[in-house]
Formats: structure tokens, C-alpha cells, sequence
């Protein structure tokens, strides 16, 4: 990791919702009317690190009443990343860490 920026992206997952453990793949599009979480003016520092090349922090589901994210599943390399107004998807390369 670089020592000036140690941050990583951390994307929150539901299986069978937004990704499929079989292909790799994660998907998450828009929801009804709202700008997706993605897509706000206030996940700039988001796009940039998911952008970046490092690892992302896959984690396990969200306390919705807390607004805590869920277990750490594990640092894994992505690619094919694509992401607008409508959706965001990436493949997982290779799992690359652990999280304790």
C-alpha cells in the first residue's frame, strides 16, 4: 500500500443480490428515482480510490438501523470496473488479503 495514501474502496455485498460468487461478478444499479450511492457528488473519494488500482474491502451486508457495514470479507483485486447513473459493476480478480 502507498504510505501517502493507505486507502481502499470498500464495497458493501448481499449474495445472491449484487454478486454472484460463481462468476465473480458485481452488480448494483439504481434504485427508483434517487442519484445511486455511487454516484453522489459525496462519494468522489470513493470513485477515485475503486479507480486507483488497489484492492477493495469487500464486506458483508449493512445494519441498516446503525449504518454499520457488516463483516470483512476479505482485499481483492478487481477489474472491468464500469460505472454511471444506472449502474456499477466489477469483476474480482483474486482475493488478495484478510481482514481481522
Amino acid at each position: 500500500m502507498d504510505d501517502e495514501d493507505p486507502y481502499v474502496a470498500v464495497v458493501i455485498v448481499e449474495d445472491g443480490v449484487n454478486v454472484n460468487w460463481k462468476s465473480l461478478k458485481y452488480r448494483d444499479t439504481k434504485k427508483g428515482s434517487e442519484t445511486p450511492w455511487w454516484a453522489r457528488d459525496t462519494s468522489g473519494r470513493w470513485r477515485t480510490l475503486i479507480s486507483s488500482g488497489k484492492p477493495v474491502l469487500l464486506r458483508r451486508g449493512m445494519d441498516e438501523i446503525s449504518r454499520t457495514a457488516g463483516p470483512k470479507i476479505g482485499l481483492f483485486m478487481i477489474n472491468a470496473l464500469a460505472m454511471n447513473e444506472e449502474s456499477l459493476e466489477f469483476s474480482l480478480v483474486a482475493r488478495v488479503g484478510e481482514c481481522a
